[in-house]
C-alpha cells in the first residue's frame, strides 16, 4: 500500500513546491557576474605547507593513543577482523 502511494504521489505535472512551480524552473534569470567577483585578480604563488611529509615508521604512538589503538586491537572489531569476516584472511589485500 506505501508502495502504491509513493507512485501515485509522483505522477503527473503537480509539484510539491506549490502551483506553477514547473513551469517557473526554467524561466531563470542568469547573469554574468564575473566583475563582481574581484577576489580571483591578480596572479599569486601558491602558499607553501606548512607541514612536511615524515617517513613511513618514524613516529611511534605514545599515551593515550597507544592504548586506545592496543584496546582496539585486544578488545575491539581491528583485534576480531578474522572471526567477523572468515574470508579477509584469503583476501589479496592483507596477504
Amino acid at each position: 500500500m506505501i508502495i502504491a502511494l509513493f507512485f501515485y504521489s509522483c505522477k503527473g505535472d503537480q509539484s510539491s513546491q506549490g502551483e506553477g512551480f514547473l513551469s517557473k524552473v526554467d524561466q531563470t534569470n542568469l547573469q554574468d557576474d564575473s566583475p563582481l567577483l574581484t577576489f580571483f585578480e591578480g596572479e599569486r604563488s601558491p602558499i607553501e605547507p606548512a607541514f612536511i611529509n615524515l617517513p613511513s615508521g618514524s613516529t611511534r604512538p605514545k599515551g593515550w593513543m597507544l592504548e586506545i589503538m592496543e584496546n582496539d586491537l585486544q578488545k575491539g572489531m581491528v583485534g576480531a577482523l578474522d572471526e567477523l569476516y572468515p574470508g579477509i584472511k584469503s583476501d589479496d589485500l592483507f596477504n
